[in-house]
């Protein structure tokens, strides 16, 4: 895979991990929370919504996952109020840092299909580099930061000033070659051996 095609994949897994984790995307309410995500920060705004459509949530979940029906009423997270022009609320979600993926090993497990071995990052914001979505050989580290193997959330009295960077765990995703609006990506189509559904909350 070129650099390039790398780099790309590492950005869009990252896009999956921001909320509410890229390891729990197999789970129907945390694919429901992305997609409300996604949707709230569209156009880069987040916080000026809050909430998301039913709509914006099956294109995004249609794009990322190749789900292909919703059963929207049966999810715990949809509310349809008369006065309200969201499905989904999902307010007081707000970023807080940068968390991102770093695919390691990427094997071709035939019909079209890839599974990839991924490691999950966070850093608070003082620390974020554009460099970490290449090669973990090629990451810019700061002088006197530390690449942790902890969840930074889990230690007494996290420090949001910290430099250090925090690889919270791995996981293994399933992946195919998508082809959106005229450009090649990858939809994540399984995570940890569990596939993702096609249809949510049957």
């Amino acid at each position: 895979m070129s650099t390039t095609k790398y780099r790309e994949l590492n950005k869009m897994l990252s896009e999956v991990n921001m909320f509410p984790g890229l390891s729990g995307m197999a789970d129907e309410e945390n694919l429901i929370l992305f997609g409300a995500f996604v949707a709230m920060n569209v156009d880069g705004d987040l916080g000026e919504q809050w909430g998301a459509s039913k709509e914006a949530v099956e294109a995004i979940l249609s794009r990322y996952f190749g789900v292909e029906k919703i059963f929207h009423k049966k999810s715990s997270l949809y509310r349809s109020w008369p006065d309200v022009d969201v499905d989904y609320p999902i307010d007081g979600v707000g970023e807080t840092g940068n968390p991102w993926a770093n695919v390691t090993k990427l094997i071709d497990a035939g019909k079209g299909t890839f599974v990839a071995d991924v490691d999950l990052y966070y850093s608070f914001g003082m620390n974020w580099d554009d460099s970490w979505f290449g090669l973990f050989s090629q990451w810019k580290l700061k002088n006197g930061s530390k690449i942790l193997n902890t969840d930074p959330w889990d230690e007494d009295g996290s420090d949001p000033d910290s430099i250090d960077i925090y690889r919270v765990e791995s996981c293994r995703i399933s992946l195919k070659p998508f082809v959106y609006k005229g450009k090649d990506t990858w939809q994540i189509i399984g995570v940890n051996g569990v596939d993702v559904p096609k249809i949510l909350f049957p």
